[in-house]
């Protein structure tokens, strides 16, 4: 029996990294998937997770209308819920030259996150946020051919050699965290972040003036 049986996730964002990877172990866990993208691979996902046996409906929806988001999830509302929105450690915890854009609006999750929290709890619905690291995307595949065409695996091997595991995560460890936000078993979480990242965003000490 799957931690996610009886229920139905609504996933955005399910064509390709992180969001495929929730959607696939959202289904495993036993829930009835509805995958979303404006990308017509969501396809390819849903059809992947129906040819293991698993429930999943895809539809191509562009998450800014409001009307079309709200056509797709109507089967998914109910009284109590679960919300789970994809954050970064970039923006609330750390962030780099060049990543203004994408730090503001990351940062602007974890701000809606709490918010709601505090505006959705009078109906039992509780909201957290996830914050990756580094894991292995299609993102971050992108990021490596664009800064060495010729080796792109070294590129993910410097990464990984800065994070204290060792390694970049998988996008089914991202799904396994959103799988327990999205259980009953974190029925007394709300309007926090969890940071997934291999300890990269722990501070360290640092000795000034010590030889």
């Amino acid at each position: 029996m799957g931690k996610l049986d009886g229920k139905v996730a609504f996933v955005t964002g399910a064509a390709m990294g992180n969001g495929a990877g929730i959607a696939h172990v959202f289904a495993e866990l036993g829930a009835k998937v509805i995958l979303v993208d404006i990308s017509e691979k969501v396809h390819e996902n849903a059809k992947k997770i129906v040819s293991n046996g698993l429930d999943a409906t895809s539809y191509v929806v562009d998450v800014a209308d409001f009307d079309a988001v709200k056509e797709v999830a109507k089967d998914t509302y109910e009284k109590y819920g679960k919300i789970v929105n994809m954050s970064s450690v970039t923006g609330t915890l750390v962030a780099d030259e060049g990543e203004t854009a994408y730090a503001t609006t990351k940062a602007a999750i974890w701000g809606f996150t709490k918010a709601l929290a505090r505006e959705v709890a009078k109906h039992r619905i509780t909201v957290n946020a996830i914050c990756p690291g580094y894991i292995i995307t299609p993102m971050a595949e992108q990021i490596a051919n664009e800064s060495d065409p010729n080796e792109p695996s070294n590129v993910i091997a410097g990464i990984a050699s800065g994070v204290p595991l060792g390694r970049l995560g998988r996008v089914e460890e991202v799904g396994q965290l959103a799988g327990f936000l999205a259980s009953n078993e974190s029925s007394y979480i709300t309007g926090t972040h969890i940071v997934i990242d291999s300890g990269s965003t722990l501070p360290e000490t640092v000795s000034v003036g010590v030889k």
